[in-house]
């Protein structure tokens, strides 16, 4: 294509009949302008022939996930697309997908940095999404074997999903 730009990662991946499928985590949706701003932004993806996925379940199936990376929480979805290394991109991709008309390739969205638990929080954690970025593909807990305690949080059937999917 003349005058096109090269596009590169999970979105060049895609065929011209394929969806890209796409979902969306970490967002304080608590506020009715966030989800409606949330809202929007799905909208104008699925305009331009992504397709979102909202279930739990289907995360693994995704090319990409957005994330809100000022308010990054420990969500099921985040841990499901973790578990199934799905690309992590700012929300700012999405701005640069409605700006273009198009699907762009996320490479330079790609979610970089160190992000923990709220220094509040009674649970701790921390995620370094650089060495997650840098560990490619594939399925982070394959072959390892896990127990669970009957009061494990997340409840068990989302503790599966992660583990599993």
């Amino acid at each position: 294509r003349a005058g096109s730009e090269e596009v590169t990662g999970a979105v060049a991946a895609f065929k011209p009949k394929q969806k890209l499928r796409i979902c969306f985590t970490c967002f304080d949706e608590d506020g009715k302008d966030m989800k409606v701003l949330v809202d929007r932004q799905k909208l104008a993806l699925v305009k331009l022939g992504a397709v979102m996925v909202e279930d739990a379940a289907d995360i693994g199936s995704c090319a990409v996930c957005v994330v809100d990376e000022k308010t990054i929480k420990r969500t099921v979805k985040l841990l499901i697309a973790i578990s199934n290394k799905v690309k992590l991109v700012k929300s700012t991709w999405v701005t640069a997908c409605q700006e273009k008309g198009c699907l762009v390739s996320e490479d330079e969205y790609l979610l970089k940095g160190y992000f923990s638990s709220d220094a509040k929080s009674s649970v701790t954690w921390s995620f370094n999404a650089n060495k997650y970025a840098l560990d490619g593909a594939g399925v982070c807990f394959e072959g390892l074997s896990f127990l669970l305690s009957a009061n494990v949080k997340p409840k068990k059937e989302d503790m599966k999903l992660i583990i599993e999917s």
